[in-house]
């Protein structure tokens, strides 16, 4: 006989996070339903696992997010980070809401081009954009920020070529975080962003107006954009003063995080409160720059987790459940980290989608992969599972869908929910998409045992 550890009225509708300190605080909320879509109605249409996208909540939180800013810095622009979530149709959404796109790869300008987005409203980042790259959007009229000064040469013969002469950003690095991002830009600190500036003052082909940076990401404190912006206003006043350089575009790029994961980790924040936090703590400082400046330039905000995290969920069955040789209990689902990759650095939110009104248990969660590591939590307090059990993974809209792999298992569907409806953004794979690709040598088409 096996003895089970239960933890008695841990899990109801009503209940907020279980207090069972042996295992994680996790939420452990019920959910039955998505924009009145049932789960297990979602389940028997499309079957499992499945990808589920909140229309309302994609809606809401980059109406949050803009609205925080706009309302003290009215020239503010958003533009998605395309990274985040590729999906199409999440894209349309947003660019329908109002975003321009920030794309950091020629295949991401295509994808901006492909919904019809102009050159004007895509922001063009990153380490690597090859010469072909570079000519497109200095004809299309795209925002690019430099990050080397490689990149600023081939620029610079790119443009020359075209009889063009493009407004363009540098991207800048500073020290304001425990761990900077030195593989992009130039450094404020060795002088190298000086350097960037002044040669593209003095380029015939280029014309300076605008600076770019991005700290990181989930940045857990919003302060760090006052001490950023403390070491940026130098730099601008002597480059405007002394050279006559009009700051059109002031990009801080990304790292704002998902409200509602970010409020939990902060006692007594309500998710609310967090955008109009990250907004004051970016437009306050920035304000007070600009005093001493006589331009006023665009604010270029670059969110990805911020607005999509919330909005994505994945449902699960469970396959098989059993013991492990410590005796704890585990359950196999048929959803792993091949859809979920983020769970090798982050705790994933999974909740059941029915009450248990008298215990629930520790359960280590594994994936469908024949890999040891295909492991998506261990010590989640859950009601007692069993083979053919629906799970939610909530808050999983951010680097899942565009870092998920073809390997073993095919990826799912995906589907769009609102009041009640669910449509389709994305079939599920098929072998035709595993192998659709392959070429065999005819050398290598005969039958297994055939003479050569």
């Amino acid at each position: 006989m096996t003895l089970t550890r239960h933890t008695f009225g841990a899990v109801t509708k009503y209940s907020g996070v279980a207090l069972n300190t042996r295992a994680p605080l996790v939420p452990t909320s019920v959910v039955r339903d998505i924009d009145g879509c049932e789960v297990a109605a979602l389940l028997r249409q499309f079957g499992s696992p499945l990808f589920v996208v909140s229309e309302a909540r994609l809606r809401e939180e980059y109406r949050q997010f803009h609205g925080a800013f706009r309302a003290l810095y009215p020239e503010t622009e958003v533009a998605y980070s395309y990274k985040t979530n590729y999906l199409s149709g999440i894209r349309a959404l947003l660019h329908q809401e109002g975003a321009a796109a920030e794309v950091v790869s020629g295949l991401e300008y295509e994808m901006a081009e492909q919904l019809g987005l102009p050159g004007s409203r895509i922001v063009f980042n990153g380490p690597y954009k090859p010469e072909a790259d570079l000519r497109r959007a200095v004809k299309d009229g795209a925002w690019i920020n430099v990050d080397s000064f490689d990149e600023l040469a081939a620029l610079e013969e790119v443009a020359r070529g075209e009889g063009i002469v493009p407004r363009v950003g540098v991207r800048i690095t500073a020290r304001v975080t425990e761990t900077p991002w030195e593989k992009f830009g130039f450094s404020l600190e060795a002088g190298l962003a000086e350097e960037a500036c002044r040669r593209l003052v003095a380029s015939r082909s280029l014309k300076l107006a605008g600076l770019h940076v991005h700290l990181g990401t989930e940045l857990p404190d919003p302060r760090v954009f006052g001490d950023l912006l403390k070491l940026l206003l130098p730099l601008m006043e002597r480059f405007e003063r002394r050279d006559g350089v009009r700051w059109e575009i002031l990009d801080l790029g990304g790292g704002f995080p998902n409200r509602h994961r970010y409020a939990r980790s902060q006692p007594g924040v309500s998710p609310e409160e967090v955008f109009p936090a990250f907004a004051r703590a970016v437009v306050r400082p920035l304000k007070v720059a600009l005093r001493r400046l006589r331009s006023r330039p665009r604010l270029v905000l670059e969110p990805g987790r911020a607005l999509v995290e919330h909005a994505v969920f994945l449902l699960t069955t469970v396959a098989a459940v059993k013991r492990l040789p410590s005796g704890a209990k585990a359950a196999v689902l048929d959803a792993g980290v091949h859809l979920l990759p983020t769970a090798y650095y982050t705790a994933l939110d999974i909740a059941p989608t029915e009450p248990s009104p008298l215990s629930v248990e520790e359960v280590t969660l594994f994936g469908p992969l024949c890999m040891q590591v295909d492991c998506l939590a261990t010590g989640v307090r859950l009601p007692p599972l069993r083979r053919g059990s629906h799970l939610v993974v909530k808050n999983c809209g951010a680097y899942t869908v565009s870092q998920s792999i073809q390997f073993i298992h095919a990826r799912p569907p995906v589907v769009l929910v609102s009041k009640g409806q669910a449509e389709l953004l994305r079939e599920g794979e098929r072998l035709e998409d595993f192998i659709g690709r392959d070429r065999i040598p005819s050398d290598l088409r005969r039958p297994p045992g055939a003479n050569r």
